[in-house]
C-alpha cells in the first residue's frame, strides 16, 4: 500500500471478524510450534473494556518470552508465510525480538518476545515487572479463548494508567506511562545523553 497509514480511522465490522480470524490463526501457528502466546497491550485493553478489538486500533499483539521462540525464528516465518501472511519487519536480537505479519489491509499482527532482567521482562526500551508478566488466565476475543496475563488488570494499569478511560491517538507520548518506558530508553534521550557525553569529553572547559 502506498502513502502513510491511516492509524486512528475507524474499521468496519467486515475488517474487524477478519482480524479475529487471523488473530486465531496466529495463535494456532504459534502453538503448533510449542509457544503459547499472551494477548498484550491494545489488544488485551480491547478484550477487557470493549469485548472487542479497539476499532480505531491499527494493530493486534501478542507477546512471548524469548527464551521460548529464540530457536524457533525460522520456522516460524516460514509457517506464516505458508498460511498467507507477509512478514513487514523481522528482529532476531534478544532485546528487540520481534515479528511484524500483515494480511488484512493495512492491520498489523506485533509478535513481541520478552527477556528476563532482574525483577523485570525487558524489551528495547520497556519494561514490566516480572510479577505481572508470569501466570496466565483465559480471555474470550470474538467467540476465541486467548491467553492473557493472569494480572491483567494490573498489566495494562503499568502500560497506560487509567486504561478504561478510551484515548484515540497513534502517539505513544500520550498513552504509555512513563514506568513502562521511562524517558532515559527513548531513543532520543539516549541521543542526546550520548552527545553530552561526547560534548564534556571534547570540550571539558565549556
Amino acid at each position: 500500500m502506498g502513502g502513510k497509514r491511516d492509524t486512528t480511522r475507524l474499521r468496519s465490522e467486515a475488517e474487524l471478524q477478519a482480524q479475529g480470524e487471523s488473530l486465531a490463526l496466529i495463535r494456532d501457528l504459534l502453538r503448533e510450534h510449542g509457544v503459547e502466546p499472551m494477548i498484550s497491550d491494545g489488544t488485551l485493553l480491547g478484550a477487557l473494556r470493549e469485548r472487542d478489538f479497539i476499532n480505531w486500533d491499527w494493530d493486534a499483539e501478542m507477546f512471548l518470552f524469548h527464551d521460548e521462540v529464540k530457536n524457533k525464528t525460522g520456522d516460524l516465518l516460514r509457517a506464516f508465510r505458508s498460511s498467507g501472511f507477509k512478514i513487514v519487519r523481522v528482529h532476531r536480537r534478544r532485546k528487540a525480538w520481534k515479528i511484524t505479519l500483515r494480511k488484512d489491509g493495512d492491520f498489523e499482527y506485533e509478535l513481541r518476545a520478552w527477556s528476563a532482567d532482574g525483577e523485570h521482562y525487558v524489551r528495547d526500551g520497556f519494561r514490566i515487572p516480572r510479577r505481572l508478566m508470569e501466570g496466565r488466565r483465559e480471555v474470550t476475543l470474538r467467540g476465541e479463548t486467548y491467553s492473557a496475563p493472569l494480572r491483567s488488570e494490573e498489566y495494562l494499569e503499568h502500560l497506560y494508567g487509567d486504561w478504561r478511560t478510551p484515548m484515540r491517538s497513534s502517539e505513544k507520548d500520550d498513552y504509555l506511562t512513563e514506568d513502562f518506558r521511562p524517558p532515559e530508553t527513548r531513543p532520543h534521550k539516549i541521543l542526546h545523553s550520548k552527545l553530552g557525553e561526547l560534548r564534556r569529553r571534547w570540550f571539558p572547559d565549556r
